[in-house]
């Protein structure tokens, strides 16, 4: 597995694909940490000189909402969480810590929602 270090932006993005797509074996998966990534991953495999076929050669997931995801053409899994629920229990923490002081800590676990998209796809071997 490769890993290129960026920021959470759209040149991020678009510059993980220039790095990747110089790599020898050629990734089979994409993977982003922000929507703003894939977007700058999406806006440069459409724009740019590459020629991948979505998800023939590459797979793409990211997390978190993609917005108007079903407008784009190639929609990547994404991996969602609920931000009202988690925003909710943060706010009830901390009251029950202000009441409470002494409160120990505590895990909150939220489950996710995947949404699966259309760039899913088994790699072709070479």
């Amino acid at each position: 597995p490769y890993c290129i270090p960026g920021e959470y932006t759209r040149e991020a993005g678009a510059e993980a694909i220039r790095q990747m797509w110089k790599l020898i074996p050629a990734p089979t998966a994409l993977i982003t940490f922000s929507n703003m990534q894939m977007l700058g991953v999406l806006h440069e495999l459409c724009c740019g000189p590459y020629n991948i076929q979505i998800p023939e050669d590459l797979t793409l997931a990211t997390y978190d909402r993609l917005p108007d995801l079903e407008l784009l053409s190639i929609r990547p899994l994404t991996v969602q969480f609920d931000n009202n629920a988690i925003g909710l229990q943060c706010a009830q923490a901390v009251l029950e810590r202000i009441r409470t002081p002494s409160l120990l800590n505590r895990n909150f676990i939220f489950d996710p929602t995947l949404v699966s998209g259309n760039a899913m796809g088994l790699p072709h071997i070479q």
